[in-house]
């Protein structure tokens, strides 16, 4: 049986302090945000918005050719378009506000969900080092019960791995 009622929404910890909330998302959703951004990195070439879109700057980040580049650019740009549908809210993301609290440190002004600022985050590393929040992110969303439910509707695979010794449905024609 098929259970179609999903959550509305589920919340997880990207890094301690930084929290996002999301509408869990299909596969479906993950092959969608997987193409669109395929599609927007192939014409990167003919448009600096493109770029933008993924914080990326067309001197440095866009420059690099060699494979782990592209494929760190390439999981970024996956993890901003999903999280462009899907992540509705987040605790722990500012910006400086310009002014000092007494014990002399940046004031952090709360900063709204928004694709620019979603492609900020998504290429900073927490503490500097390691997966950028993009990556960490895609990792959590495949993480939710959600994910592993559509995995569960599909169809056995058959006992010897091919349909080499299947029956024939109907008669060679002629």
């Amino acid at each position: 049986m098929y259970n179609l009622k999903r959550p509305s929404v589920a919340s997880f910890d990207l890094a301690p302090g930084l929290s996002v909330t999301v509408r869990p998302a299909g596969q479906a959703d993950f092959d969608f945000a997987q193409s669109t951004a395929a599609r927007r990195l192939l014409t990167a070439e003919e448009g600096q918005e493109v770029l933008a879109r993924y914080g990326i700057n067309a001197g440095g980040d866009a420059a690099a050719t060699d494979e782990e580049s592209r494929l760190s650019v390439g999981v970024t740009a996956v993890a901003i378009e999903l999280a462009a549908r899907h992540l509705t809210s987040w605790s722990g993301v500012g910006s400086p506000s310009g002014e000092k609290d007494v014990d002399g440190n940046d004031v952090l002004e709360a900063v709204p969900v928004s694709l620019e600022a979603i492609a900020v985050l998504f290429n900073l590393r927490p503490d500097g080092g390691g997966s950028a929040f993009g990556a960490i992110f895609l990792e959590k969303m495949r993480g939710l019960s959600v994910l592993k439910a559509d995995a569960g509707n599909v169809s056995a695979a058959s006992p010897a791995g091919s349909g080499a010794a299947a029956p024939t449905p109907a008669p060679p024609a002629g």
